[in-house]
């Protein structure tokens, strides 16, 4: 597996320039190995795409990223409280290809403030609209981060079965 990350950029945003280079990425991966797999995180990454720039441009990758790339999507925002199937459904219909949550809890892009609870507002229907569940945490506090992410890795495992208070019970 694979990643290529162009999120936070506000320079050379070209969707179709942007597909051109994951694809060639992984056409070469392919040749040494025909199992490789690649996950995209795009410029445009969160939200529901209904922004025009963004819509624009999920609307271009859509139609030239390689059919095979999985593209990351953060939730209906950069760092949700909650992540909705309505947001993933829409993003998912504009990019055209599966999605995989790459989930900015217990992420907190250094404020002073450390998440130490259980994952809560992800709703176990969303499982139904993506393809994958990445939990992304802030190394500069890994191992206090270690029961956080526990409960995402509980709440991957089954959604409909998570429970917020008995994960982060059994975490700690």
């Amino acid at each position: 597996w694979f990643s290529l990350c162009l999120d936070d950029i506000n320079q050379g945003v070209d969707a179709r320039m942007q597909a051109r280079l994951v694809n060639e990425i992984l056409r070469r991966l392919r040749e040494r190995d025909p199992g490789a797999r690649m996950i995209f995180c795009p410029t445009f990454y969160s939200g529901d795409g209904s922004e025009p720039a963004a819509r624009a441009y999920l609307t271009t990758l859509a139609g030239a990223l390689h059919p095979d790339v999985l593209v990351f999507w953060t939730g209906d925002a950069v760092s949700p409280p909650v992540v909705t199937r309505s947001a993933a459904e829409s993003f998912r219909a504009l990019v055209g290809h599966r999605v995989v949550l790459w989930d900015n809890y217990p992420e907190n892009d250094n404020f002073p403030t450390m998440n130490l609870g259980p994952l809560t507002g992800r709703g176990p229907e969303l499982c139904e609209v993506l393809d994958g569940y990445m939990a992304n945490s802030h190394c500069r506090q890994n191992q206090a981060n270690r029961l956080p992410v526990m409960t995402c890795a509980d709440y991957a495992y089954n959604p409909w079965q998570y429970d917020p208070a008995r994960s982060i019970a059994q975490a700690i």
